[in-house]
């Protein structure tokens, strides 16, 4: 049914003469000063990783909180609520958010994100972990659609493909090295232990990108006039 629908599908694309581009001027590399010139773009990129914290091993969680709460049929609630979650999310996002606020909603999510990783140190607790699966389903539904708004809109046209090669191998990357560190985490320290780490690691990042701020708006400046000169070019 998907292959069928795809021959209905219009898409306008504005068509561009890049035969006047030289290599030089197609370098992947110059994606790098975009990001870091522009703010939101930058901002957006680096908190992208506090839901990968939670998604790398989201498949490892939910069987040691089965294990945790010895209870097999907790797996099948925890993929439900979350996936439910998720959708609701998408839809909720839609209505609720302007693009004038997708900042405000990047770090209210985040931190919502950061909280439900701190509150399965009580994953013991079967109505705990179902609330802080739930609530993580929400926000990533919320998440995801709205950055995904903001690169789009954000980058400029001459960078989408490059950007989005950059962002593929971006979350390609952090998803394994997340996936690795958990199973090493639960071996050793522990599920309560492993998701306060994570959550404060979360919590640092958007610390982090609350203080880059000002450095980003003047690296912004700087970002506009590189775009320029490369669009005259």
């Amino acid at each position: 049914m998907l292959f069928l629908l795809t021959f209905f599908i219009d898409i306008k694309e504005e068509k561009r003469d890049i035969s006047s581009y030289t290599k030089e001027k197609q370098r992947f590399t110059d994606i790098f000063p975009i990001i870091r010139g522009l703010p939101v773009v930058y901002t957006a990129v680096v908190l992208t990783i506090v839901p990968q914290l939670f998604i790398g091993g989201f498949n490892l969680m939910v069987i040691n909180i089965s294990e945790l709460q010895n209870d097999p049929s907790i797996k099948g609630w925890l993929y439900t609520i979350e996936g439910v979650g998720f959708l609701f999310g998408a839809f909720l996002i839609k209505y609720i958010a302007r693009e004038q606020t997708y900042v405000k909603w990047m770090y209210g999510l985040t931190c919502f994100i950061a909280f439900t990783q701190l509150s399965l140190y009580f994953a013991h607790v079967k109505w705990v972990s179902l609330v802080s699966f739930g609530l993580f389903g929400i926000c990533v539904g919320c998440f995801f659609p709205m950055i995904a708004t903001i690169f789009q809109t954000s980058v400029p046209k001459l960078y989408h493909g490059r950007f989005f090669s950059f962002k593929n191998m971006f979350d390609r990357v952090t998803f394994q090295v997340v996936l690795l560190a958990t199973g090493f985490l639960l071996d050793t320290i522990g599920l309560e232990y492993m998701v306060v780490l994570f959550g404060v690691l979360s919590l640092l990042l958007i610390v982090y990108t609350m203080f880059r701020k000002k450095e980003a708006v003047l690296k912004g400046e700087r970002a506009q006039i590189f775009i320029k000169d490369h669009e005259k070019m």
